[in-house]
């Protein structure tokens, strides 16, 4: 075997190597990516006769593998600081599902399970409730807010990407029962 034809052998392999390699990535491997909308709305949600803090955000679920495979669940790590207050922490777990997300009058829906066809996307309207109860004090009048999101894959919590907002005011002031409930959307931007 002269040397030209083994470089072309060895060249000829890898290239078959690689091909294969790619070919299984993009048809058999799940490759998740999940983003929050440009726009989130800031409300009050009551249960069992508490007033909770709202989050409603549009997820798209992205896959860009060829495995079709299934999220468990969705959660916002959300940081609160403002007006001399402290940044404080607090988890916003998937309460419902939502037919749209800006509408006052839209329907809420029964959380189903997200399922991410291979090559595709799927989009959730959620809103995201604080549990436990957040202290009314510890929601300064005007404050920035940071928003991780996570999903839940195969038994684990992973983390997907960060959001932030700037100078939110009048929302989530009024954590009683009665009264009036302020709404706001907020324009997110993620942060690397």
């Amino acid at each position: 075997m002269e040397a030209n034809d083994f470089i072309t052998l060895v060249i000829s392999s890898l290239a078959l190597l690689v091909s294969g390699l790619v070919y299984w990535e993009s048809n058999y491997v799940f490759k998740l990516d999940t983003v929050l909308g440009k726009h989130a709305k800031l409300g009050l949600i009551g249960t069992d006769g508490k007033i909770y803090p709202l989050i409603m955000a549009n997820v798209t679920f992205i896959n860009n593998g060829g495995k079709t495979d299934s999220i468990e669940d969705t959660k916002l790590l959300v940081e609160i600081n403002g007006n001399g207050v402290a940044t404080y922490e607090h988890e916003f777990i998937t309460a419902r599902e939502f037919t749209d997300i800006y509408n006052n009058n839209a329907q809420s829906t029964e959380i189903l399970p997200i399922i991410v066809n291979g090559k595709s996307n799927t989009l959730k309207r959620y809103g995201f409730q604080a549990i436990p109860k957040i202290n009314q004090e510890m929601i300064p009048v005007k404050f920035n807010v940071k928003l991780t999101l996570y999903v839940k894959l195969h038994g684990r919590w992973i983390k997907q990407k960060q959001y932030q907002c700037k100078n939110i005011s009048n929302v989530w002031q009024n954590l009683n029962p009665v009264g009036a409930f302020e709404e706001k959307i907020i324009s997110l931007v993620e942060v690397n």
